[in-house]
């Protein structure tokens, strides 16, 4: 087995133990243990890349193609040894298996934690249910915005200019209706949508009148 996807044998040994959790626990210690090392240091990084697939329960074939991309590996190179090493039956069991498991181990890992950044300073944080959810952020204005995941994965990340953000600048020429009593633009258009994640994350961009508004939604497709 190659040492950058070395915790797939240790979590396909886990998840045959009829304690699921407390197996699961010393398996994530093992990996662990064993990422301090530099040989497997790209291995353990591509774990952590794999629990974000898990917590988001991404377990079907079609959504394991988007894998290859942030494990920086040859997609058809990377599918068939986890396929081989595991089988494709075997595989999707074994990432069900695991996110059960993470979940009845840890309350926190029901939801996935966001994190929003401008110009490289913090300004929002957000925890979303894993079944879906979104969160907004008012008062946007012209920089460099930056989304991530709580473990640290950078989802997107571009430049947001004045025609994003200020409607007369985003919609011109579109008559501009406002929300009675709140001051808002009414049923706003967004000037900006950026699917992530296979499309299981939406960030869309909104203008207002003096600053813009990102709203980042969580809409967790299950597999068929």
């Amino acid at each position: 087995m190659n040492n950058r996807l070395y915790f797939v044998p240790i979590l396909s040994g886990a998840v045959e133990q009829h304690d699921l959790t407390t197996a699961i626990r010393e398996a994530f210690r093992e990996i662990e243990s064993l990422g301090r090392r530099s040989d497997y240091e790209l291995g353990y990084r591509q774990f952590l890349t794999f629990l974000d697939y898990v917590r988001l329960e991404r377990i079907s074939y079609e959504t394991l193609q988007d894998i290859p991309d942030v494990l920086d590996e040859d997609n058809e190179a990377v599918i068939q040894l986890l396929v081989q090493e595991l089988g494709q039956p075997e595989l999707e069991r074994t990432m069900a298996l695991v996110h059960d498991a993470m979940v009845a181990a840890d309350d926190s890992l029901r939801y996935v934690e966001f994190i929003l950044e401008m110009d490289g300073a913090a300004l929002a944080t957000a925890r979303l249910p894993i079944k879906g959810g979104s969160f907004s952020f008012p008062g946007a204005t012209a920089g460099t915005y930056c989304l991530k995941l709580g473990t640290g994965r950078e989802l997107w990340k571009a430049a947001l200019h004045r025609h994003d953000l200020v409607w007369a600048e985003a919609l011109q020429g579109k008559p501009l209706e406002m929300a009675a009593d709140v001051g808002e633009v009414a049923d706003p258009t967004p000037s900006r949508i950026i699917h992530l994640l296979n499309g299981e994350v939406v960030l869309r961009v909104f203008a207002g009148l003096e600053a813009g508004r990102i709203v980042v939604t969580l809409a967790r497709k299950r597999p068929k």
